[in-house]
């Protein structure tokens, strides 16, 4: 009898509990009664150990026998390895970081280019508009926006005919000052305007010179506006004595103990100029990659062979190249001490930018750092202008 008495109670308890949990179901609605979900944050990718060590070796061996010193960072979509090699200064024995910045030298023209298209987009610019319409004074007539950014404008190199006539070379040039002397010497021209691509820098000296007259604003200004602060490129200035002594920015170099000094065409903006570094130009490549800049129309025009040369095809800004079938969109630069390199393969999503600052032994090319991306297994790496074959344990 007791155990049946026992039984009843144990029975009635486990229904009211039932009621009690179903009443609590109700009241509070269908989210107890589902699973809890927790969102795990997957872990980022990581570049094959292979892939690493090659591209490592590669540039710990070139940095161990003074032919390399900077920072590289190559990047497999959202798969990223970068590192530092060597000095800042090696004098002070400051060490090179993955923040660093350097003088992108001709690197920087694409970001001129992308300034330059951004106020196309705006409707405030067009690529057939003649440079006389910003510039009035300017001595050449025939030349358009679209002729700068590709090198067809025909017009002579300001680098090599300025000096003459620059009478203080201690103190800087501007853009301005360029404008100023092409007015009043009128230097020959090398070709007819649109006869033929001849790389040149003036056509981005008077690119930053537009910009500036358009906008309303310093070339500077402009950029850190509508690039560098919109893409948090913290490490990304336009130079200036006060803007070089107020960053981590590395010294240009000619061997280990020969530093270049000032000079007086430092000042020239639009063609170089710009400082930055690896992580800050990756930021730049995933923008325009993510339609962040540019549109895709607009992409696409800055992406179009305009050299009518199959040796050194050149679009809006960027160089153009094919890796086994893929194409390559790039800029190479150098300055004073300053080797760049911006190297990006558009369908595999595969960048690589390396920035160096010690000009003697820095010289690489695409397919020696593409190779290194594509083909981590290649038992060498043939160095650019060198007999030597760099053992596979030593690349």
């Amino acid at each position: 009898m007791k155990s049946y008495q026992l039984f009843i109670v144990i029975f009635l308890g486990l229904l009211s509990s039932c009621d009690q949990n179903q009443e609590a179901k109700v009241e509070l609605g269908d989210e107890l009664i589902q699973p809890l979900e927790i969102e795990v944050e997957k872990p980022k990718e990581e570049f094959a150990p292979n892939v690493v060590s090659k591209i490592d070796h590669f540039f710990s061996y070139r940095n161990k026998i003074g032919r390399f010193n900077g920072v590289i960072l190559f990047a497999d979509g959202d798969k990223v390895f970068e590192k530092a090699y060597g000095y800042s200064n090696f004098r002070n024995k400051d060490s090179l970081n993955i923040e660093t910045s350097f003088q992108l030298a001709s690197v920087s023209k694409p970001v001129t280019a992308i300034a330059t298209l951004i106020l196309k987009e705006e409707g405030k610019l067009s690529l057939s508009d003649s440079v006389q319409k910003f510039i009035p004074d300017f001595p050449y007539k025939g030349i358009t926006i679209e002729q700068l950014l590709s090198h067809r404008s025909g017009l002579g190199n300001y680098v090599y005919w300025t000096g003459e006539y620059w009478g203080n070379h201690d103190s800087l040039m501007s853009n301005n000052d360029v404008l100023m002397l092409m007015a009043e010497h009128v230097p020959s021209m090398y070709y007819r305007p649109n006869q033929r691509y001849s790389y040149n820098n003036t056509n981005y000296e008077l690119l930053a010179s537009i910009i500036e007259r358009v906008s309303g604003e310093s070339f500077g200004k402009f950029l850190e506006d509508n690039i560098f602060k919109p893409l948090d490129m913290d490490h990304t200035f336009l130079y200036t004595k006060k803007s070089f002594e107020e960053n981590d920015a590395a010294t240009g170099y000619k061997t280990k103990r020969r530093p270049y000094s000032p000079f007086f065409l430092d000042g020239v903006h639009g063609d170089k100029g710009l400082y930055s570094s690896v992580g800050d130009l990756f930021k730049l490549d995933r923008a325009l990659r993510d339609g962040k800049l540019l549109s895709d129309s607009t992409i696409a025009e800055a992406y179009t062979n305009r050299s009518k040369s199959y040796r050194k095809p050149y679009g809006l800004g960027w160089r153009l190249d094919e890796y086994n079938g893929k194409k390559i969109i790039y800029h190479h630069g150098w300055w004073r001490g300053f080797r760049s390199y911006f190297v990006r393969s558009i369908e595999d999503d595969k960048t690589i930018i390396v920035l160096t600052n010690m000009i003697n032994g820095s010289k690489l090319n695409n397919d020696i750092l593409l190779d290194l991306l594509f083909n981590a297994e290649a038992d060498v790496v043939i160095a650019e202008n060198s007999s030597v074959k760099i053992p596979k344990n030593k690349v």
